[in-house]
């Protein structure tokens, strides 16, 4: 009994082994004209497809399934399709052992339900099949429902962009002189190149090109051709799918809204002029850390997530009370394709730092810092530290933002001064990571770097210094090249060699990392309360360069004071308090007292770069000392010191500071 139970356990464990060792992920593949002209297997690829479930009689669609395993007996099924359909499901493509594509056209209008088994495991997919109605078409509009004060009245809006006016202005002669026929696979609604598709697009009606494009083009053509016109324009059907099945009905995919960026590449991914959705398939955007965000947590999805962003917008900017669904962020995360109100019809044009400061400059880039920031506001959450203490203690590995304005450190009440990047930048992000870069070499049109890549360098490394060069001039082949001179001097952290900024940071970097809690390799602890304040401080600062990942670039000024002086309060040598001026002290200096002549109380100020023994000592006329007014080791800092003289005779008196290295002498004078 026990030996067949035995058996009876090895078999199901090896069966849900070898089940749970293999999953499916069945999706529509996206084909842009780009894909097809540079990137044709067999000719597979025959037309675009917009990678959306609702689509139009004829179209052809693309399906990928991919396994985290290998791929043993693969069969594709239709168990759903419409009363009469011929459509069939073949001509796969193999990528490897675990990608497979496949190639359908729905030839009915209805529900179509394909499904993918391999070794146990399946996974399906639902398409909706209908004929394209237009804006204003059908028996009841899309104006009709969503033009309204419960939408936002977004057909209005709408038709102040681009989407809408584009394809008029073009015939009218005000878009582009290279403006023609072709063009109209993008510039109107519906249209399928496809010559089995007849679904009420724009070319399945009379029309003929225009021989000349000028004033009144336009109108003309719609008194000429109505029902081509009528499709005319970037509807609402060339985002969503055909609306023939929608009638306010969603289900089974009826009408689909997706943020996806294969939807804006079916147009603007053509790999000549057209290029954005290229550039964006290298960046981070497309390739990082948001897919799976962090759990499908509510609170990381209004950046982690395309559409949680989009929520977090149209919410009024409020916190989310659940998590949508994990997409990168697309095109559509950042650029409204309803609403024209922002330049580039960006979503957004404003940003808070988590501490409350209002960014006011850098126009366009602003969206970008609502997202790259810290999370959190720097002195409260230190302040506070012991409440604080995580191994993931710190601003949240993204805050450029904050690094770029100079704010949410630190500083002890000392004054850090920033460079001039956010004032003097047009667009602050967008001016340095949308510049122009090196060219695809295939298509010799789209940046892979700059533009909708968003990065700094290359796929291969190669950083793209012709960015700075407008300001700076020739800064080399690398950006570490790059000096920064502070009062003549670019030795920043102290090492006797005078190196690029970013080696200078990382050299301030790993000498604070040392004085910290740390694991020894990469991370800093501020896990437990044998943590002092002054390190979690120093920790937040560290964390806050370190995580910005621009190694000083965005402020470089802000960035090696705000560590010299964090490296020099975790050493004692600066003071973790201020003085009522705020200035770090960069050299030693004596000033003249005031008010001189006094009577009876006159302020010494002094400044000391290191910290160290100091005395000042007031001498009458004759050389006699008279009182030692400071006495004692002190940290690096600008120091105000006051004598009253109230018992003194009136005379001419001596001041005296002594440090470790300076000694200074300066005259005062008390009249009663």
């Amino acid at each position: 009994m026990l030996k067949n139970l035995t058996i009876l356990l090895s078999t199901v464990l090896l069966f849900c082994s070898l089940t749970m060792a293999q999953s499916l992920k069945l999706e529509t593949y996206g084909v842009s004209p780009r894909m097809i002209t540079y990137d044709l297997v067999d000719d597979f690829f025959e037309y675009p497809y917009s990678g959306l479930t609702s689509v139009g009689v004829g179209t052809m669609v693309y399906l990928k399934v991919s396994t985290t395993g290998s791929f043993t007996n693969p069969v594709w099924t239709m168990p759903v399709s419409p009363a009469g359909s011929q459509t069939t499901l073949n001509n796969t493509l193999a990528e490897g052992n675990n990608v497979i594509y496949l190639k359908f056209t729905p030839d009915k209008t209805g529900r179509y339900v394909i499904e993918f088994g391999d070794n146990g495991v399946t996974a399906e997919i639902t398409f909706n099949s209908a004929m394209y109605l237009g804006v204003d078409g059908g028996p009841v509009t899309c104006m009709n429902c969503h033009n309204n004060s419960l939408y936002g009245f977004i057909g209005n809006k709408w038709q102040g962009t681009g989407h809408y006016s584009d394809t008029e202005r073009a015939f009218n002669g005000e878009l582009s002189s290279h403006f023609r026929a072709s063009c109209l696979q993008c510039h109107s609604t519906g249209y399928d190149a496809n010559p089995t598709a007849v679904n009420g697009g724009f070319d399945d009606y009379p029309f003929e090109f225009p021989a000349q494009l000028g004033p009144g083009v336009w109108d003309q053509l719609v008194q000429q051709f109505p029902e081509a016109m009528a499709m005319a324009r970037i509807q609402c059907e060339s985002c969503h799918g055909p609306g023939g099945n929608h009638l306010g009905q969603t289900g089974n995919n009826a009408i689909v809204t997706n943020l996806d960026a294969e939807t804006c590449g079916y147009c603007h991914d053509q790999g000549s002029h057209h290029v954005f959705p290229q550039q964006w398939d290298i960046s981070v955007h497309a390739t990082g850390p948001n897919v799976g965000y962090a759990g499908g947590r509510a609170g990381c999805a209004n950046c982690h997530s395309g559409s949680g962003f989009v929520a977090w917008v149209k919410g009024g900017q409020q916190p989310l009370a659940a998590a949508p669904s994990a997409i990168p962020i697309t095109c559509a995360t950042c650029h409204d394709p309803h609403d024209a109100s922002n330049h580039a019809q960006l979503r957004l044009v404003s940003a808070t730092l988590t501490n409350g400061y209002i960014v006011d400059l850098g126009n366009e880039g602003r969206l970008c810092i609502t997202c790259h920031k810290a999370r959190r506001d720097g002195v409260d959450y230190t302040n506070n530290y012991l409440r604080n203490l995580s191994s993931h203690f710190g601003p949240h590995y993204s805050g450029q933002g904050d690094v770029l304005v100079g704010k949410n450190a630190v500083t002890w009440g000392y004054n850090v001064p920033t460079s001039p990047h956010l004032q003097a930048i047009d667009n602050a992000c967008v001016g340095c990571h949308m510049g122009p870069g090196p060219l695809d070499e295939e298509t010799q049109k789209a940046y892979i770097a700059g533009g909708h890549t968003f990065a700094m360098r290359t796929p291969d490394g190669v950083a793209n210094v012709g960015v700075c060069t407008p300001c700076h001039g020739d800064v080399g082949d690398d950006f570490d090249q790059k000096k920064l001179y502070i009062n003549g001097i670019a030795d920043h952290d102290g090492n006797g060699i005078e190196e690029g900024l970013q080696i200078e940071v990382d050299g301030l970097l790993g000498q604070i990392f040392e004085l910290l809690p740390n694991d020894g390799a990469s991370r800093v602890l501020i896990t437990d309360s044998s943590v002092t304040q002054v390190q979690a401080q120093a920790a937040w600062n560290y964390l806050l360069i370190k995580t910005d990942r621009s190694r000083g670039m965005h402020n470089p000024e802000f960035a090696v004071e705000l560590l010299k002086l964090t490296l020099g309060v975790l050493k004692g040598e600066i003071s973790d308090v201020a003085p009522e001026d705020g200035q770090i002290p960069v050299s030693f200096e004596l000033a003249q007292n005031y008010p001189n002549p006094f009577n009876p109380s006159t302020t010494i100020s002094f400044s000391i770069p290191k910290a160290g023994e100091v005395t000042l000592t007031i001498y009458d006329a004759l050389g006699k000392e008279v009182t030692k007014l400071v006495d004692d080791h002190i940290a690096a800092g600008r120091y105000n010191v006051e004598w009253n003289a109230a018992n003194n005779a009136s005379g001419v008196y001596f001041y005296r500071i002594t440090t470790n290295e300076n000694v200074q002498v300066k005259k005062m004078v008390l009249v009663k």
